[in-house]
């Protein structure tokens, strides 16, 4: 049920307080409240985007091209669910492993400890189950799939589907316009923690387990600020805390891929061409997929500019045979979807400058390095020969990337990962595999920023699987 926080006594007690309310906050108080738990769910927005909700995000990018930091994310109830884009994609086995090229990407869990959820998080986000990949023949000692991309064509954003239900569900209790400002510990649990509205009224909450899902970015922010108030006795070994943050950088303009025959390749947007570990692995590069985007069409409906484009791609295209310029290619952009590597200067960090609550506004440092480059260069390249070999088509790839330079300009995915990564000890993380915060008893955290690396998949998937494995852990540590 919605209430107020100032009908709360001061002091009040909860089973479960979770702070945030999207995709992994909704799901783990829904959760909780089936179980009959008692649940607080505290939400710094209201139930519609504002102004004043909107103003806690802003914060400085002082490293980096990125977008504004109150553009690329929302802070209302469904949190940045609300204008996610419906795809779906499984982390492969391999997303899990260190690489080569990212031997800090490591998770402390791997794909058998999500796999019991996959249904479960579809029937969630209103998708298909997530298809396994299919693996594709080609020439090599390495293989190659097809992934399959589960689709929600008109995404609900999880407030709406949830509303009536977080409305009248009596044990759960959401709390709007509650904005977190402190968490106090006692160095082993969190005692309590104080939440204030925009009329400067503000509450304790104590809990016997409280979660922390507020965003790939504010997870940290909160965790830096709190563990500066509380002396370093909430993350205690905090040389990680806020380090390694990653996104997707997309490239929407890597080249033109033209084939002999549609019926035979891929059908975006439900599929994506992706390496596997030998071939990530014997190229010293990083995950990635290539998507055949029909989306963006150069030519328009235009066909004379079309046979145009045609005749010059037909001269140019990679591997190009005399014989194949006489056949009738239909040509799409190449999209490419590369992983980044998680690096300790990839950071979240407080600034000087302060929101109304006092709270120190985020700085961010985010930079692609060259393995990024490498990893575009090397699968497109190798797209290029697998599509020769297997006579489906040509590929033409733009000068960048053959270069290893960045692209006019670079686009991100608003995938926001990282800060409170995951790992088996406090020293190359901030949460256990269950998303424990190391050296607490009753604080965990939800959501992407528990991700030790991104693979080349969009995160909503996997963040509700994790969020259910929570679900369980909690519950079973209570039974």
């Amino acid at each position: 049920m919605f209430a107020n926080l100032t009908a709360l006594e001061d002091g009040a007690h909860t089973d479960f307080c979770i702070i945030g309310s999207g995709p992994a906050g909704l799901t783990i108080a829904r959760k909780l409240a089936e179980a009959g738990k008692k649940v607080f769910l505290c939400e710094g927005g209201g139930e519609e985007i504002s102004e004043e909700s909107q103003d806690i995000y802003k914060g400085e990018v002082i490293k980096g091209e990125y977008y504004p930091l109150d553009i690329s994310r929302l802070r209302f109830l469904g949190g940045s669910s609300n204008h996610w884009g419906g795809s779906c994609i499984n982390f492969e086995d391999y997303d899990f492993k260190a690489k080569k090229a990212s031997p800090r990407g490591a998770w402390p869990i791997n794909a058998d400890d999500l796999n019991p959820y996959k249904n479960e998080a579809s029937e969630i986000l209103d998708v298909k189950p997530v298809p396994e990949s299919v693996k594709l023949d080609m020439a090599g000692d390495y293989d190659w799939v097809i992934d399959k991309i589960s689709h929600g064509r008109l995404p609900i954003p999880q407030q709406q589907k949830y509303l009536e239900y977080l409305k009248a569900k009596q044990n759960l209790f959401v709390f709007l316009n509650s904005n977190l400002v402190d968490l106090t510990t006692d160095g082993e649990k969190i005692e309590y923690a104080s939440f204030e509205n925009y009329q400067s009224e503000s509450r304790k909450i104590h809990a016997d387990k409280f979660i922390l899902a507020t965003g790939g970015i504010e997870n940290s922010r909160i965790l830096l600020y709190n563990n500066i108030k509380n002396k370093g006795k909430l993350v205690k070994n905090s040389k990680t805390l806020g380090k390694y943050y990653m996104d997707h950088p997309l490239d929407h303009k890597a080249g033109y891929a033209g084939f002999f025959d549609h019926n035979i390749t891929w059908n975006f947007p439900f599929e994506l061409f992706a390496p596997q570990e030998k071939l990530l692995n014997l190229y010293e590069i990083l995950s990635f997929s290539c998507i055949k985007d029909t989306t963006l069409k150069p030519w328009g409906s235009n066909r004379e500019l079309a046979d145009n484009v045609n005749k010059r791609l037909n001269k140019k295209l990679q591997g190009i045979s005399p014989e194949s310029i006489t056949k009738d290619l239909s040509y799409t952009n190449l999209f490419v979807f590369p992983e980044l590597e998680p690096v300790l200067e990839n950071s979240i960090a407080l600034g000087s400058n302060t929101d109304r609550f006092g709270v120190p506004r985020v700085e961010l440092s985010i930079k692609v390095g060259e393995s990024f480059f490498r990893t575009k260069r090397i699968s497109c390249l190798i797209l290029a020969k697998y599509m020769l070999e297997k006579k489906l088509g040509r590929v033409k790839l733009a000068q960048h990337i053959l270069k290893e330079e960045p692209a006019a300009e670079l686009e991100w995915g608003n995938h926001h990962m990282g800060g409170t990564r995951m790992a088996e000890t406090g020293e190359w993380g901030v949460v256990d595999k269950n998303c424990l915060v190391f050296g607490q008893k009753n604080l965990y955290v939800a959501g992407s920023s528990v991700f030790p690396s991104g693979g080349a998949n969009t995160p909503t998937y996997t963040i509700v699987q994790l969020a259910l494995r929570l679900v369980e852990h909690l519950l079973a540590q209570r039974a």
